[in-house]
């Protein structure tokens, strides 16, 4: 793998672009994997990451390069699997993103909860508060998100015994972070002894 650091570089100048959590999913385990004369050849670690690589973040990745003074007018996507192992050379973005940010992100004037782990070492867990605008009442239900919509509500009347745990997947803007802050608040709204923690 040659020029890890263009790439950090390539990537610090994205990260104003993409929401964090897509930075953890997609970047993991990405490098340059070569330039040939004004192209460079991106390694990502499976098919999945090379169509949507192509599809939402090539011409993104083509103006951060440019950004940064280099000369590439192409970029083309190679999948290398050995990106996925351990010993792989591609970015750590655990590592990267930790190093790069500079302060925790807080809600503002919210009190935060906290708890303690019983394990030595551990820091304990902070929350952020949840927005109570994101309700399962208010959700529009379309036909890709029913299911999940009616999992959430079986969670929220019985939490740790219908679908434990649940996970919840999908596109961006497809209403994770509604249904997931509204199954919170609704759990409330039933047990309102409960500690809900948000993560």
């Amino acid at each position: 793998m040659v020029e890890l650091t263009l790439w950090r570089d390539v990537v610090k100048e994205l990260k104003p672009k993409i929401k964090r959590a897509d930075m953890l999913v997609w970047f993991q385990g990405t490098g340059i994997q070569r330039r040939e004369d004004k192209k460079v050849v991106i390694g990502l670690p499976s098919i999945f990451a090379q169509d949507w690589f192509n599809k939402r973040y090539k011409l993104d990745i083509l103006d951060a390069f440019k950004s940064l003074g280099e000369e590439i007018d192409e970029i083309e996507f190679e999948i290398d699997s050995s990106l996925i192992e351990e010993a792989g050379e591609g970015i750590d973005m655990r590592d990267f993103l930790k190093s790069t940010e500079t302060k925790a992100r807080k809600v503002p004037n919210k009190q935060e909860v906290k708890f303690t782990s019983h394990v030595p070492g551990e820091q304990p867990m902070v929350s952020r508060m949840l927005n109570d605008k994101y309700r399962l009442d208010n959700f529009v239900i379309g036909s890709d998100s029913r299911l999940a919509h009616a999992a959430c509500s079986a969670v929220a009347k019985k939490p740790g015994s219908a679908y434990n745990p649940l996970f919840v997947y999908g596109d961006v803007g497809l209403g994770k972070t509604h249904l997931l802050q509204g199954t919170g608040n609704a759990i409330l709204e039933y047990n309102p002894h409960m500690m809900v923690v948000y993560c």
